[in-house]
């Protein structure tokens, strides 16, 4: 695997862009939230940037137990050439802890090759259901599925883990 680039970015409008380009609109933080966000030192983003164009993004939460992903994002000219997965095991690498992210349920043709993806890089689909909270008024919560890397989550594990999230992704509780 060649080592990418990967810079982080501040540049908010930047990288709503390109996850709007990306992302349904119910998945998506608004622009002020992800502005927010960018000022936690929690939260962190990964780009490849190239022609001064944001080309993929990794953006997530790294916590002292484990990293919460939020989006793996590949401009629609890259897709299928590795750029997501090199992306997505650098950082892995780099940052040595278990990580846990959501992706929705197999219910089409994309959900189930998204869900392959991650299994073939190692990751662990949690059969437990899980809700990711609203994120705003104007959308309701989601029904995804968590997963986990480099091993399944116990009960214990999912447990604490989505009250985790819940309290310092999405600060809600459950």
């Amino acid at each position: 695997m060649a080592l990418l680039e990967l810079q982080p970015s501040r540049d908010v409008q930047a990288i709503s862009q390109f996850l709007h380009k990306c992302f349904p609109e119910n998945e998506l933080r608004s622009q002020k939230d992800l502005e927010r966000l960018l000022n936690q030192p929690t939260f962190h983003t990964w780009c490849y940037i190239e022609n001064d164009q944001i080309q993929a993004v990794l953006c997530g939460f790294v916590f002292e137990e484990y990293v919460f992903f939020e989006f793996l994002a590949v401009d629609e000219a890259l897709r299928g050439q590795g750029m997501g997965r090199n992306i997505l095991m650098q950082v892995i690498e780099e940052l040595a802890k278990p990580v846990i992210l959501e992706v929705e349920p197999m219910h089409d043709t994309n959900s189930q090759r998204r869900i392959r993806f991650y299994e073939r890089l190692g990751f662990h689909l949690c059969d437990t259901p899980y809700r990711m909270p609203k994120l705003d008024e104007t959308h309701g919560d989601l029904e995804l599925k968590l997963m986990s890397y480099p091993d399944p989550l116990t009960p214990e594990q999912f447990q604490q883990r989505v009250q985790h999230i819940y309290r310092y992704v999405y600060e809600k509780t459950i």
